[in-house]
């Protein structure tokens, strides 16, 4: 029996409703939760501080990484909104109640935990740049711009473009989890989409690393970066424009070495001299 005209417009505010409900909650949740983790790094890296040493310690570790779980958290959050919602749009089509609150949670998880694992790499690279660092500054120098030259060339690489797709169109990722079953389906979902947003940003990681993970600044300005990637219409042609200044940059460095960014210390925590002709940094 089909719907009276009555009936029918009465369904169609109600799901446009939920739908509205839906996105104000999440984008909220995920807003909050990003301003919560940023707080907490900055708290983390103004009043405990944290400098890599030049040996591998479980203690320092620990540390970065809850640090760097923090800093990717905040950074990455807000930039998938748009998976986030259509997720819980699906969830809410499927069941009424309130239990897509803690299948959004075990989501998150999946999500964040691939992030925190990222941190283990990147602190023994860390470890290894302090190591160089007390060689002397030119091998570091070297090092950046060859991070930054990598970083830029993925940016034109196909599975940048795969990633980029995903995370700029989530609705084929979301419509294949919503038709999977299992108690596990939302944390394999959130480590799926985890490990693509990994491939799609994977170049401003590289970066926030040749600049330094404990820059506040560099995290926002690269979460923005990020999010104007996979929300913006001419995202793909951003992301290519940002490749090439990656690269620029990294040539610009190796000519001018006082130019380059220098987030690691010597042991004994003095800054690293960068000599180019007259000049220091």
């Amino acid at each position: 029996m089909s719907a009276s005209p009555a009936t029918a417009p009465s369904a169609a505010s109600g799901h446009t409703a939920r739908t509205s409900v839906s996105y104000v909650a999440v984008v909220g949740l995920l807003v909050a939760l990003a301003v919560a983790a940023g707080l907490a790094c900055w708290w983390f890296v103004s009043e405990q501080g944290h400098t890599h040493g030049t040996e591998l310690s479980a203690a320092a570790l620990g540390q970065y990484v809850l640090m760097w779980s923090l800093m990717m958290a905040a950074m990455m959050l807000p930039t998938v909104h748009r998976t986030t919602v259509l997720y819980v749009t699906a969830l809410r089509r499927q069941s009424a109640s309130r239990m897509w609150i803690g299948r959004l949670a075990v989501l998150l998880v999946g999500y964040l935990l691939v992030w925190s694992v990222i941190g283990i790499p990147v602190y023994v690279l860390g470890v290894f740049a302090q190591r160089l660092a007390s060689t002397g500054s030119l091998p570091v120098v070297g090092l950046t711009a060859v991070l930054l030259a990598a970083s830029g060339l993925f940016q034109f690489s196909a599975l940048k473009e795969r990633c980029l797709h995903h995370c700029q169109s989530p609705l084929a990722f979301v419509s294949q989890y919503m038709m999977r079953t299992g108690w596990d389906r939302d944390l394999r979902a959130g480590l799926a989409h985890g490990l693509t947003c990994l491939g799609c940003c994977a170049a401003m990681v590289v970066v926030l690393i040749a600049v330094g993970t404990m820059s506040l600044p560099a995290m926002v300005v690269l979460g923005a970066i990020a999010m104007i990637e996979k929300t913006w219409v001419h995202g793909p042609r951003f992301s290519r424009v940002m490749g090439i200044g990656m690269i620029l940059y990294a040539a610009v460095i190796l000519v001018h070495p006082a130019w380059a960014p220098m987030p690691f210390v010597v042991p004994d925590h003095s800054p690293v001299i960068v000599q180019s002709g007259d000049h220091h940094h």
